[in-house]
């Protein structure tokens, strides 16, 4: 059993005490309740000598975590963002080179855009691809650099009325992925 100069270690939140009375009383109708706390009794202090601290446990170094391994793509499309047109002639010339849009990793904003890819074609981003790559570029072209090929087109909304480039690349790409 608890003694009850004990209690206060058992209870260290504020207490108050009911009549019954006040229990079957509508709760609109309560009174202020009033405030009990339990008594504080101090303990007396040994002073005993402490003890030495425990040596500290050699924390084991960190393991370096090998980075997530990235993901390289067999073909990258990098376009401008398109409308309801551009979308249709995507779809068709890639169902001409015999690919789906789950085959390919579409891009539409060049800050998204990773090498990490096997074959690209950039519809657009010209200057920004120069500038990435620090050499010529050129548009209708398929070229080589390291392990990977690249095509770069005019923009897809500049290719609905312009039979030449539609053309020019029509070849690029029977080479790239046909042949």
């Amino acid at each position: 059993m608890i003694e009850d100069e004990n209690l206060h270690r058992l209870f260290t939140e504020e207490i108050y005490v009911l009549d019954e009375a006040e229990k079957a009383a509508p709760i609109a109708e309560k009174p202020a309740q009033e405030k009990v706390t339990a008594p504080v009794v101090e303990e007396p202090v040994n002073e005993a000598p402490e003890a030495p601290a425990p040596a500290k446990a050699e924390e084991p170094a960190p393991t370096m975590q090998k980075p997530a391994p990235v993901e390289i793509h067999d073909l990258i499309v990098l376009v401008l963002p398109m409308n309801a047109q551009d979308k249709e002639l995507l779809h068709n010339l890639l169902k001409a080179i015999k690919k789906t849009e789950a085959d390919i990793k579409l891009i539409s904003s060049y800050s998204e855009f990773k090498d990490n890819c096997k074959k690209l074609l950039s519809f657009g981003y010209l200057n920004e691809l120069k500038h990435q790559i620090d050499g010529s570029l050129e548009t209708y072209k398929v070229m080589k650099l390291d392990d990977k090929e690249m095509l770069i087109s005019a923009p897809l909304s500049a290719l609905h009325n312009d039979k030449s480039a539609k053309g020019a690349l029509w070849k690029c790409l029977q080479e790239m992925f046909l042949a």
